[in-house]
């Protein structure tokens, strides 16, 4: 079908065509209500100008393969329904898409609508192969758009303007390779999801429990959070590092509980701790490296030990800053929560140098002074000795 002045096409006007393969329509504006229906030999449709695109138009298209409908900005209900080969869609200018308009596109892969404002039920629903949905201007989404996939793949969602979170565990429905959420500024209740990485780049505070026992994560982009509330990254087995750049408050206990393939945490910035917990790092067997600021948090809790862990800082000279909360070893080192920092408190340390090697020099200083008087009065003596044998045979009378 070739009608380049064509600009708008009524209801039903070509449903069953079955001979129909191409479409190519440079002016058309408008398609109405299951125009294109049932097109079972309908493999391209190329519609430049076309905005609007009512319900069921390529309803049952099993052939479909492209679409290129640059200008399009509204898709209705049902449009792409049962359009099995479609495998790629992209749709840079459309604002609105209604209610299971991609119903059982079980061969579409990659969904890129960066304009999207606003977005129907079901929308994806039976797209079993999909990977990755672009949605990068959606501002809010109901509770059921990600209803009823059945993906075989784990799936990339980028929805970057999303201002609201919906309903607790909504992400808990999919095992999502990437999860892109950010505009969010407070995040909670993604505990027991399949994420395996999330951005949240403009979030400022983690809520409770909020990636609780999320066991596939592996990957947080969050440079902003500030805080961070009791359990929140508890039990992410799968979890190896956190640059948490911007942390300057942890609040409550476990917060880090069970993370055991964590090696390193980088907390530069951080300020305040809950000191009544010391509970904060259990079960992170595989933790090697924390990374600090100049100045220490308030306090640990008292059991607190990091005895098998490195802590990085911004230098040597740091460790003062850490002194008031340091303990001392006998000879002076400081040991901060059973971390040995290899500086020294210099008061302790000249004491025990005095009592370890001031005491040893004095002792064979003296044990010298000791055995020269013993020498000298060996010497007085034998010569006194002498001297008495001498004058004795002086006096002595000799007999001829």
């Amino acid at each position: 079908l070739e009608a380049p002045q064509l600009t708008e096409i009524g209801d039903y006007s070509f449903s069953n065509c079955n001979n129909l393969e191409r479409i190519s329509c440079d002016k058309l504006l408008t398609i109405g209500n299951h125009c294109f229906e049932e097109c079972s030999n309908l493999k391209e449709i190329n519609l430049p100008n076309v905005q609007n695109i009512n319900d069921s138009s390529f309803k049952n298209c099993k052939n479909l393969e492209k679409i290129i409908c640059s200008n399009c900005e509204l898709l209705g209900n049902l449009v792409f329904e049962n359009c099995q080969k479609l495998n790629e869609i992209q749709f840079n200018n459309l604002k609105e898409i209604g209610d299971q308009t991609f119903l059982n596109c079980n061969k579409l892969v990659i969904v890129s609508l960066p304009s999207l404002t606003k977005i129907g039920s079901s929308v994806f629903s039976k797209c079993n192969s999909i990977t990755t949905i672009n949605l990068s201007s959606i501002k809010s989404i109901n509770t059921n758009f990600l209803e009823n996939i059945n993906s075989q793949h784990h799936i990339s969602l980028y929805i970057d303007s999303l201002e609201t979170l919906p309903e607790p565990n909504y992400f808990n429905l999919l095992e999502f390779e990437t999860l892109s959420l950010n505009s969010i500024e407070r995040i909670s209740k993604f505990e027991n999801s399949l994420i395996h990485s999330i951005s949240i780049h403009n979030v400022l505070i983690i809520e409770n429990s909020t990636f609780y026992n999320c066991t596939k994560l592996t990957k947080i982009e969050c440079q902003k959070v500030t805080e961070i509330g009791n359990c929140s990254f508890y039990n992410c087995h799968a979890l190896e590092e956190l640059h948490l750049n911007s942390l300057k408050k942890i609040i409550g206990q476990m917060n880090f509980f069970g993370c055991s393939s964590l090696k390193l945490i980088e907390m530069p910035n951080l300020e305040t701790v809950d000191e009544h917990y010391s509970d904060y790092f259990d079960g992170c067997s595989s933790l090697k490296e924390i990374s600090l600021g100049d100045k220490p948090p308030n306090k640990f809790g008292s059991q607190t030990n990091f005895s098998q862990i490195k802590i990085n800082l911004p230098s040597k000279k740091s460790w003062d800053n850490y002194a008031s909360q340091c303990t001392q070893t006998f000879v002076g080192e400081n040991i901060w929560y059973g971390y040995k920092t290899k500086t020294y408190n210099t008061k302790k340390l000249s004491i025990f140098l005095v009592i370890t090697v001031g005491i040893p020099i004095f002792i064979v200083i003296l044990i010298l002074v000791i055995c020269l008087c013993i020498r000298s009065k060996r010497k007085k003596n034998s010569f006194e000795a002498k001297t008495t044998t001498t004058d004795s045979l002086l006096a002595t009378p000799v007999l001829i």
